[in-house]
């Protein structure tokens, strides 16, 4: 039995609250999504010198996902594209979106 109800999971990511909306775009078409997005600090060893970085990565309901959503597949969030490279489903009804910064 799950701790969380899907209506507990959407109150959570009620963009009012804790929420940011976003566009997910798939296969020429926009779907609207809300959910967390979390931009943490990932530092990356270059020839012994720490050089700062991100790690975007939005997490969101899978019952919120479109049912054609694929890796490479873009999601925008407050005007900027992110490329999706894995989703990651934890099983208990959300998943974690692994971005990439588009060009």
């Amino acid at each position: 039995m799950g701790v969380e109800t899907a209506a507990d999971r959407a109150a959570m990511l009620n963009v009012n609250d804790f929420g940011t909306a976003a566009i997910y775009k798939s296969k020429g078409k926009r779907y609207p999504v809300s959910g967390i997005f979390d931009r943490e600090y990932g530092g990356v060893d270059v020839a012994e010198v720490e050089m700062a970085s991100t790690v975007p990565i939005f997490y969101m309901r899978t019952a919120d996902l479109p049912c054609t959503f694929a890796f490479g597949d873009i999601l925008e969030i407050d005007c900027v594209p992110f490329t999706i490279r894995n989703i990651e489903g934890d099983g208990t009804g959300m998943s974690k979106l692994r971005l990439e910064a588009s060009s």
